[in-house]
């Protein structure tokens, strides 16, 4: 993959978040569907899991997400691109191509309930990381890491026993 393709991909993923950040719920599955192909093999934390239709992302996904969260914003640490290859024959090469990946917090006001969670009415963070894999300029699959076990914790939910030393929470990179 060239430099020049690296940073059309990151250009195409990055305008789909600010497009995300920008609507609102309804929206969402249009935004979703422009940019991701029919058969797309995205992966999330349970209880999202693996979702393989961008109507069905939309639904599931981004707007519960922006419903409970209407003024939603992400915020990235650390934003790259490039290409993945592997020698290894116990590599999944389905996952071989070019990715643009991130990492940051989604930010909000939990307003409405989401996941079962009782809305705090409060400004709140959900650490995320996101790879995005992307093949002639659309996104065919995608992998969510959200960190549901500090933003429980944030809400006033205890699912973890007390940490035995300081709980801290240590900010992203600057």
């Amino acid at each position: 993959m060239t430099s020049q393709q690296t940073q059309a991909n990151k250009a195409l993923v990055w305008r789909f978040w600010q497009e995300l950040d920008t609507a609102d719920a309804a929206e969402s599955a249009e935004i979703v569907a422009d940019y991701m192909t029919p058969d797309v093999d995205w992966l999330g934390c349970h209880p999202f899991n693996r979702i393989t239709a961008p109507a069905e992302l939309a639904r599931r996904y981004w707007q519960p997400l922006r419903t409970a969260f209407p003024d939603l914003r992400r915020e990235c640490y650390i934003f790259m691109g490039g290409g993945f290859t592997s020698e290894r024959p116990e590599d999944n090469a389905a996952n071989f191509g070019e990715w643009v990946c991130a990492t940051g917090d989604l930010t909000g006001t939990f307003v409405y309930d989401w996941l079962g969670i009782p809305a705090t009415g409060r400004k709140e963070r959900i650490r995320f990381g996101e790879f995005c894999r992307v093949e002639n300029g659309r996104i065919i699959g995608g992998r969510v890491i959200l960190d549901l076990v500090d933003f429980l914790r944030d809400a006033g939910f205890r699912i973890l026993p007390p940490a035995p030393g300081a709980e801290i929470v240590l900010p992203g990179p600057s």
